[in-house]
Parts: structure tokens; sequence; C-alpha cells
């Protein structure tokens, strides 16, 4: 995953947000990480109030060695863009293996229990918390069962 800062001024349509530098309950979005589909996505973040966000270059369809969007990068968010809907994306996601989807449920699931339990090992030794660290794999899970659902 590569993950770009930007000023909210930089952000595009086809940018793909990982985060924002405001809090999932500042900003009208239903998950943390999620895609600039079209002007009202664009504007939304604009009115949210955050002033950087941070962009995953390798989701989405903007293309940042070309500086414009490539539809070849992710089908799901093609069709979003096309005016397709969430539910009928998913069903013309099958173009990748449920099998494959399921390996990177687990292995969010998985990774956010690790988290979980680190921090109550910290909790119980009077270390402090990563806060920030449950946040982001709290916001993780969501997105990932979305997708195989």
């Amino acid at each position: 995953m590569a993950i770009r800062k930007m000023n909210i001024d930089e952000i595009k349509i086809g940018m793909y947000i990982d985060r924002l530098d405001i809090s999932w309950f500042k900003h009208p979005f239903l998950a943390n990480s999620f895609l600039i589909g079209s002007e009202q996505d664009l504007q939304k973040v604009i009115k949210s109030g955050a002033t950087e966000a941070y962009v995953d270059t390798e989701k989405g369809l903007y293309n940042f060695d070309t500086k414009a969007r490539d539809y070849g990068r992710d089908l799901i968010s093609k069709w979003k863009l096309q005016g397709i809907d969430s539910a009928e994306a998913r069903k013309l996601k099958d173009k990748v293996p449920l099998r494959e989807e399921l390996k990177v449920a687990r292995k969010t699931y998985y990774k956010s229990l690790q988290v979980i339990e680190s921090a109550f090992k910290k909790a119980n030794k009077g270390k402090p918390i990563d806060w920030d660290e449950i946040f982001k794999s709290a916001d993780s899970l969501p997105d990932t069962f979305l997708e195989t659902g």
C-alpha cells in the first residue's frame, strides 16, 4: 500500500482516500476509506473541514504517473463511477473468486485481533495504547466485509 499525504485542494475525482485528517464523525462518508467517485464526493471532502488527506495511490482510478483517471485499474471503482450502485457492482465483481476475497478478509480480521490483543496487553501493563492503530484497524473492517458480502 502506497499512501501519499496531500492537501485537500490537490484531491481529484478518481482518487482513493485512505483517511482524512479529521475524525470519522466529522465527515459525511460511511467509512474513513473511500473512492472520490463524483464531483459531489469531492465537494463533500472539501466542505468537511479536512485540510489534508492520505491517498492510497494503488487504489482508485487516478493514475499518479499520467495525472489522469485510469479506468483499467479497479473494476468496482470503474462501475461506481459509471453510475452502477454498490450492490450491482458487487454482482459484477465475479471476476475475482470469492476465495481470494476471503483471504483478504481473513487477513484483515486477524490483523485487527492482533491490534486489539496488543492494546489489552499494553493496558494491563499500564502502558499507553496506540489509539490511531486501533481506529485504523476498525475502519478497515467494514470495507473488507462489504467487499466479501
